[in-house]
């Protein structure tokens, strides 16, 4: 399927996000740690990295809905 899709459109998006960069964990700890260490909160880190999760979910299921 990938093939096809590759002959016809181009799928350089989906390329783009189909895997993470490999430092993506280090740099990513490095922005938690560094906001905890700032006096961020913890349950307000958790909050903001399952609403972006829940807001990434929304689009994915919209681009489905407007595609079907």
């Amino acid at each position: 399927m990938a093939t096809a899709l590759r002959e016809r459109y181009d799928v350089s998006f989906f390329d783009f996000f189909a895997k993470p960069p490999a430092d993506f964990a280090d740099h990513a700890l490095a922005v938690v740690y560094a906001g905890l260490a700032g006096g961020d909160s913890p349950d307000s880190a958790a909050r903001a990295a399952r609403l972006l999760q829940a807001y990434e979910l929304l689009y994915w299921d919209t681009l489905h809905a407007t595609v079907h």
